[in-house]
């Protein structure tokens, strides 16, 4: 016989490092990078965009470690919010 348990089953991942690259660009408008991370074994394990707009698009111009800034600090901000931070292998 079994008896059904409802809960949640959390699983612990360790990022271990990330990539990103420029999913869309609306030229004088906006660029969406699309950030991927990996574990340990260079599993993908998450992805997300993130929309650079406005300001931040105008301050990109030609430098193009701007937006590796973007996403570096991105990354950071998500990792820090869950629940400890996680080290970021780059």
């Amino acid at each position: 016989m079994s008896t059904p348990i409802i809960g949640d089953f959390t699983q612990t991942t360790k990022i271990a490092a990330y990539r990103f690259f420029i999913g869309r660009l609306e030229l004088y408008q906006s660029v969406t990078l699309v950030i991927c991370l990996s574990d340990e074994s260079q599993n993908e394990v998450y992805r997300f965009t993130k929309d650079v707009v406005g300001e931040e698009y105008a301050a990109w111009g030609l430098d193009d470690s701007y937006l590796e800034k973007i996403a570096e600090s991105t990354v950071k901000s998500l990792l820090t919010n869950i629940v400890e931070p996680i080290l970021v292998v780059e």
